[in-house]
């Protein structure tokens, strides 16, 4: 009986000066605090990173925007539908995934004045599955009123057309698509806007069809 009771004493000694499971344990109550911060901290990266992707976009689709057209000899540059139609259909490319639109949408406006002074949106373009308007309003607003007398508000700074010419905005709609379930950006929208002056002389009658059959982004 004093032996049995000896062998278990050093059994019970043995087993509290044991260390052999204590890194296994440690990882396993570590373990669930590092996922954690490892994933957020690869989500924050991909969001700043998809954030800046979706701002480019947009400054790039105004650029282009400002840029377009067909300049002839005896006509100012023309602007066609097609020419609006590529700028929409380069941002997947940019953004590296063709199914870009399906969770975004592109507004491309063009603001100028009207006869009488007022600022006007006076075409606007669009694309994607994305359901959300334009901050500034659709195609006509401010024709004949005040409501954009202050510019285009972009963020920064509020921007007019210059007088015979036009101001060329683009704003960018995008879901934020997380790497995981658990990511604390799930379902953030993103939102950008690029704002540029028309480089040259323009026939700002409005869009072209160039080949009667441009289909209309609208």
């Amino acid at each position: 009986m004093a032996f049995a009771r000896k062998m278990l004493s050093n059994f019970v000694n043995r087993l509290r000066q044991d260390r052999s499971g204590v890194a296994v344990i440690e990882l396993a109550y570590s373990l669930p605090i590092l996922m954690v911060l490892g994933v957020t901290g690869a989500e924050t990266a991909y969001y700043v990173q998809t954030q800046q992707q979706i701002s480019q976009i947009a400054l790039a689709a105004a650029d282009n925007a400002s840029r377009v057209g067909e300049a002839g000899v005896l006509q100012t540059r023309r602007v066609y539908e097609s020419d609006i139609n590529d700028i929409f259909l380069g941002a997947p490319k940019q953004f590296g995934d063709p199914n870009f639109f399906d969770n975004a949408r592109i507004i491309i406006s063009s603001v100028e004045y009207d006869a009488d002074d007022n600022i006007y949106i006076h075409w606007q373009r669009c694309m994607g599955e994305k359901d959300v308007d334009s901050e500034f309003g659709p195609e006509g607003t401010g024709l004949g009123d005040d409501t954009l007398e202050d510019g285009i508000n972009t963020g920064a700074a509020r921007v007019k057309p210059v007088p015979g010419s036009a101001l060329i905005v683009a704003e960018v709609s995008y879901d934020f698509q997380a790497l995981f379930g658990i990511s604390p950006y799930v379902s953030r929208e993103l939102k950008a806007k690029g704002v540029f002056v028309v480089r040259d002389a323009r026939d700002l009658t409005g869009l072209y069809d160039k080949t009667g059959e441009d289909p209309v982004a609208t």
